[in-house]
């Protein structure tokens, strides 16, 4: 399954595009000039041209509809995110039924690592973890974590460290790297950075693995932003949000119920914390 996906963070907005779909979720149809005003009401910043613009942007995605000059939802968007979480589930059952023994993928597209982000706090939520014996292992280019994190993500992450048992490892040792490091030394979360580990971002969450392919020159910038910043006050995080995080960019990512690759990445990850 090969799927272009947009997961807008509905509940808490926090850029244009996120409070135009929120809104019309709720009410529709409505012309630009009521979106702007509702963007507002939801404490989005935008001038009326920032919302137009985003609606330009969401029809041509599909993700909106116009007719005349009222916008709706794109039922064929929603008919995606529908078809997105029962072939994800599919898949899932697809790889249990195989008892361990077997390997499923599913294959898909993201369209920035903003939405990438979102999908693993989603598909995070949907695990059956098993309370003091699952264990979560992420191998990550970057630490930005917490640098974007909102009140929801955080008692996500909690969430989790209350059943599992997290272990996070990064290669890269810039000052940006260490604020974030030392913000998860603080949580139940077990951070490490590991400058000769591989330059790869993973996450094996019990015997699935999701593997995510960002593009090399997108990960050559976010190394030169990371590298150019000394201190976390010289870093413009509105502006890594918005030109890298929300960039518009192809993003593979598969999913793997692979219990021997699982238990070999997993193994990996914790021969770190016992060096």
């Amino acid at each position: 399954m090969t799927l272009t996906i947009t997961i807008p963070n509905i509940k808490n907005p926090r850029t244009v595009k996120d409070a135009v779909i929120s809104t019309l979720t709720k009410e529709w149809p409505l012309s630009a000039r009521k979106l702007h005003n509702s963007v507002r009401n939801l404490g989005v910043t935008a001038t009326y041209q920032a919302v137009h613009k985003a609606l330009r942007e969401l029809e041509r995605d599909d993700i909106v509809a116009r007719t005349g000059k009222e916008y709706r939802i794109n039922e064929k968007w929603i008919d995606g995110i529908m078809r997105f979480g029962k072939d994800t589930k599919k898949a899932y059952a697809s790889g249990a039924a195989n008892n361990g023994n077997g390997s499923d993928v599913t294959n898909l597209t993201f369209n920035s690592m903003y939405e990438v982000d979102g999908f693993l706090g989603e598909f995070a939520k949907g695990c059956d973890f098993k309370p003091g014996e699952s264990i979560i292992c992420i191998h990550w280019n970057h630490y930005w974590v917490p640098l974007f994190l909102d009140k929801e993500m955080y008692a996500q992450f909690k969430g989790l460290a209350s059943v599992t048992k997290m272990y996070s490892v990064t290669p890269s040792d810039t000052p940006i790297d260490r604020w974030c490091y030392e913000f998860w030394k603080k949580t139940p979360l077990h951070p490490k950075i590991v400058p000769e580990s591989p330059n790869t971002d993973f996450i094996v969450f019990d015997d699935i693995v999701i593997q995510i392919f960002y593009p090399e020159f997108l990960r050559k910038e976010l190394d030169r932003i990371f590298s150019s910043a000394k201190t976390i006050d010289e870093l413009d995080v509105d502006a890594l949000f918005k030109n890298i995080f929300q960039r518009k960019v192809i993003i593979p990512v598969t999913v793997n119920r692979n219990p021997v690759l699982a238990e070999q990445l997993r193994n990996q990850i914790l021969e770190y914390f016992k060096q």
